[in-house]
Protein backbone atom coordinates (compact mmCIF):
# COMPACT_ATOMS: atom_id res chain seq x y z
CA UNK A 1 0.00 0.00 0.00
CA UNK A 2 2.77 2.42 0.96
CA UNK A 3 4.69 1.52 -2.18
CA UNK A 4 1.62 2.18 -4.33
CA UNK A 5 0.99 5.59 -2.72
CA UNK A 6 4.62 6.60 -3.23
CA UNK A 7 4.45 5.57 -6.89
CA UNK A 8 1.29 7.63 -7.42
CA UNK A 9 2.86 10.64 -5.71
CA UNK A 10 6.01 10.42 -7.83
CA UNK A 11 3.94 10.13 -11.00
CA UNK A 12 1.93 13.24 -10.05
CA UNK A 13 5.10 15.23 -9.37
CA UNK A 14 6.50 14.14 -12.73
CA UNK A 15 3.36 15.30 -14.55
CA UNK A 16 3.29 18.68 -12.80
CA UNK A 17 6.95 19.42 -13.47
CA UNK A 18 7.06 18.26 -17.08
CA UNK A 19 3.75 19.61 -18.42
CA UNK A 20 3.41 23.27 -19.48
CA UNK A 21 1.63 25.57 -17.10
CA UNK A 22 -2.11 25.35 -17.66
CA UNK A 23 -2.69 28.98 -16.73
CA UNK A 24 -0.58 31.66 -18.36
CA UNK A 25 0.54 34.88 -16.68
CA UNK A 26 -2.04 37.01 -18.47
CA UNK A 27 -0.94 40.25 -16.83
CA UNK A 28 2.48 40.33 -18.50
CA UNK A 29 5.95 40.71 -17.02
CA UNK A 30 8.31 43.68 -16.95
CA UNK A 31 12.05 43.59 -17.58
CA UNK A 32 11.73 41.89 -20.99
CA UNK A 33 12.56 44.66 -23.48
CA UNK A 34 16.37 44.38 -23.68
CA UNK A 35 17.64 42.94 -26.96
CA UNK A 36 20.30 41.06 -24.99
CA UNK A 37 17.86 39.54 -22.50
CA UNK A 38 15.57 36.52 -22.65
CA UNK A 39 12.60 38.47 -23.96
CA UNK A 40 9.55 36.23 -23.67
CA UNK A 41 11.62 33.12 -24.35
CA UNK A 42 11.68 31.69 -20.83
CA UNK A 43 7.92 31.05 -21.02
CA UNK A 44 6.89 31.17 -24.67
CA UNK A 45 8.83 30.38 -27.87
CA UNK A 46 12.53 30.17 -27.15
CA UNK A 47 13.66 32.71 -29.74
CA UNK A 48 12.42 36.01 -31.18
CA UNK A 49 10.54 35.42 -34.43
CA UNK A 50 10.16 37.94 -37.29
CA UNK A 51 6.62 36.75 -38.04
CA UNK A 52 5.61 38.96 -35.10
CA UNK A 53 6.19 42.64 -35.90
CA UNK A 54 6.44 45.30 -33.19
CA UNK A 55 6.47 48.99 -34.09
CA UNK A 56 5.48 52.50 -33.00
CA UNK A 57 2.53 53.83 -34.97
CA UNK A 58 3.47 56.84 -37.11
CA UNK A 59 7.23 56.60 -36.47
CA UNK A 60 9.04 55.68 -39.69
CA UNK A 61 12.68 55.98 -38.58
CA UNK A 62 14.58 55.01 -35.46
CA UNK A 63 15.16 58.48 -33.97
CA UNK A 64 12.78 61.14 -32.70
CA UNK A 65 13.35 64.42 -30.84
CA UNK A 66 11.63 65.60 -27.66
CA UNK A 67 12.09 68.61 -25.42
CA UNK A 68 13.01 68.13 -21.74
CA UNK A 69 9.83 67.48 -19.76
CA UNK A 70 7.70 67.14 -22.91
CA UNK A 71 4.82 64.64 -22.81
CA UNK A 72 3.79 62.81 -25.97
CA UNK A 73 1.36 59.97 -26.76
CA UNK A 74 2.61 56.87 -28.56
CA UNK A 75 0.97 53.63 -29.74
CA UNK A 76 2.77 50.29 -29.94
CA UNK A 77 1.46 47.94 -32.63
CA UNK A 78 1.95 44.16 -32.27
CA UNK A 79 1.09 42.43 -35.55
CA UNK A 80 0.81 38.80 -36.64
CA UNK A 81 -1.16 37.30 -39.51
CA UNK A 82 -2.65 34.27 -37.72
CA UNK A 83 -2.47 34.63 -33.93
CA UNK A 84 -5.57 35.56 -31.93
CA UNK A 85 -4.26 38.11 -29.43
CA UNK A 86 -1.15 39.90 -28.22
CA UNK A 87 0.67 41.14 -25.16
CA UNK A 88 3.39 43.75 -24.84
CA UNK A 89 6.13 45.14 -22.64
CA UNK A 90 7.29 48.78 -22.92
CA UNK A 91 10.21 50.59 -21.29
CA UNK A 92 12.41 53.66 -21.75
CA UNK A 93 16.00 53.24 -20.59
CA UNK A 94 19.26 55.18 -20.70
CA UNK A 95 20.84 52.51 -22.96
CA UNK A 96 19.58 49.94 -25.47
CA UNK A 97 20.24 47.04 -23.11
CA UNK A 98 20.53 48.52 -19.61
CA UNK A 99 18.09 48.68 -16.70
CA UNK A 100 18.19 52.38 -15.72
CA UNK A 101 14.81 54.02 -16.38
CA UNK A 102 14.48 57.42 -18.05
CA UNK A 103 11.41 59.66 -17.94
CA UNK A 104 7.90 58.55 -17.07
CA UNK A 105 5.59 56.09 -18.84
CA UNK A 106 1.84 56.09 -18.20
CA UNK A 107 -0.92 53.94 -19.74
CA UNK A 108 -3.70 55.61 -21.68
CA UNK A 109 -7.04 54.72 -20.12
CA UNK A 110 -8.69 51.80 -21.89
CA UNK A 111 -5.59 50.92 -23.90
CA UNK A 112 -5.07 47.55 -22.21
CA UNK A 113 -1.85 48.57 -20.43
CA UNK A 114 -0.86 48.51 -16.76
CA UNK A 115 2.10 50.01 -14.89
CA UNK A 116 4.62 47.56 -13.46
CA UNK A 117 7.43 49.38 -11.74
CA UNK A 118 8.59 52.05 -14.17
CA UNK A 119 7.53 49.96 -17.18
CA UNK A 120 4.25 49.10 -18.89
CA UNK A 121 2.81 45.68 -19.72
CA UNK A 122 -0.53 44.44 -21.04
CA UNK A 123 -3.21 44.02 -18.38
CA UNK A 124 -4.61 41.03 -20.32
CA UNK A 125 -4.04 39.60 -23.81
CA UNK A 126 -5.59 41.98 -26.33
CA UNK A 127 -7.58 40.56 -29.24
CA UNK A 128 -6.07 41.14 -32.66
CA UNK A 129 -8.11 43.21 -35.11
CA UNK A 130 -7.11 42.75 -38.75
CA UNK A 131 -3.92 41.08 -37.60
CA UNK A 132 -2.81 43.72 -35.11
CA UNK A 133 -3.26 44.79 -31.49
CA UNK A 134 -2.52 48.36 -30.38
CA UNK A 135 -1.45 49.70 -26.98
CA UNK A 136 -1.38 53.47 -26.34
CA UNK A 137 0.59 55.27 -23.64
CA UNK A 138 2.12 58.63 -22.77
CA UNK A 139 5.77 59.32 -22.23
CA UNK A 140 7.24 62.31 -20.41
CA UNK A 141 10.87 62.95 -21.27
CA UNK A 142 13.40 63.58 -18.49
CA UNK A 143 14.48 67.14 -17.75
CA UNK A 144 18.12 66.34 -18.48
CA UNK A 145 19.22 66.49 -22.12
CA UNK A 146 20.68 63.39 -23.76
CA UNK A 147 19.75 60.19 -25.57
CA UNK A 148 17.26 57.68 -24.14
CA UNK A 149 15.79 54.57 -25.74
CA UNK A 150 12.17 53.53 -26.17
CA UNK A 151 12.08 49.73 -26.11
CA UNK A 152 9.28 47.19 -26.56
CA UNK A 153 8.66 43.47 -26.87
CA UNK A 154 5.45 41.96 -28.26
CA UNK A 155 4.03 38.47 -27.92
CA UNK A 156 1.42 37.12 -30.36
CA UNK A 157 -0.55 34.33 -28.65
CA UNK A 158 -3.10 31.67 -29.55
CA UNK A 159 -5.13 32.01 -26.31
CA UNK A 160 -4.87 28.33 -25.41
CA UNK A 161 -4.24 29.28 -21.78
CA UNK A 162 -0.71 27.89 -21.70
CA UNK A 163 2.69 29.56 -22.02
CA UNK A 164 4.23 27.44 -24.79
CA UNK A 165 6.20 27.72 -28.01
CA UNK A 166 2.95 28.13 -29.95
CA UNK A 167 3.10 31.79 -28.85
CA UNK A 168 5.32 33.87 -31.13
CA UNK A 169 7.19 36.94 -29.85
CA UNK A 170 9.65 39.55 -31.08
CA UNK A 171 11.42 42.72 -30.01
CA UNK A 172 10.96 46.17 -31.49
CA UNK A 173 14.06 47.90 -32.81
CA UNK A 174 14.69 50.51 -30.06
CA UNK A 175 13.66 54.08 -30.87
CA UNK A 176 16.30 56.65 -29.94
CA UNK A 177 14.77 59.71 -28.27
CA UNK A 178 17.02 62.75 -28.51
CA UNK A 179 16.04 64.91 -25.55
CA UNK A 180 17.22 68.45 -26.13
CA UNK A 181 15.97 71.99 -25.64
CA UNK A 182 14.63 73.68 -28.73
CA UNK A 183 16.29 76.88 -29.93
CA UNK A 184 14.51 79.84 -31.46
CA UNK A 185 15.99 82.27 -33.95
CA UNK A 186 14.74 85.83 -33.81
CA UNK A 187 15.01 87.73 -37.05
CA UNK A 188 16.29 91.25 -36.48
CA UNK A 189 16.36 93.85 -39.20
CA UNK A 190 18.02 97.24 -39.59
CA UNK A 191 16.85 100.10 -41.73
CA UNK A 192 19.43 102.47 -43.17
CA UNK A 193 18.35 105.70 -44.86
CA UNK A 194 20.66 106.86 -47.61
CA UNK A 195 20.20 109.52 -50.21
CA UNK A 196 20.89 108.30 -53.71
CA UNK A 197 22.21 110.50 -56.49
CA UNK A 198 21.57 111.16 -59.34
CA UNK A 199 17.85 111.30 -59.46
CA UNK A 200 16.32 109.55 -61.24
CA UNK A 201 18.51 106.44 -60.89
CA UNK A 202 20.42 105.10 -63.84
CA UNK A 203 19.77 101.63 -65.18
CA UNK A 204 22.72 100.33 -63.14
CA UNK A 205 23.49 101.97 -59.80
CA UNK A 206 25.91 100.66 -57.15
CA UNK A 207 25.26 101.29 -53.46
CA UNK A 208 27.96 100.93 -50.81
CA UNK A 209 26.93 101.00 -47.15
CA UNK A 210 29.69 101.31 -44.57
CA UNK A 211 29.72 101.55 -40.82
CA UNK A 212 26.96 98.98 -40.24
CA UNK A 213 28.09 95.80 -38.50
CA UNK A 214 25.73 92.80 -38.31
CA UNK A 215 24.98 91.42 -34.85
CA UNK A 216 24.65 87.70 -34.10
CA UNK A 217 22.04 86.73 -31.50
Amino acid sequence: MVTTMMAVALSLVSVLTSAPRAVADEGGKNGRTSLTGAGCGDCHGEFATPSTAVSIEGVAGTTIAMSPGETRTFTVVVAHTTQAAAGVGIAVKTTTSGTTDAGTLSPVAGSGLAKKGAELTHSAPKTMVAGAATFSFTYTAPMAEGLVYLRAVGNAVDLDGAETSSDVWNWMQPITIDVKATTSVEELGSTVSQKVWPQPLNDATSLCVTGVAPDVY
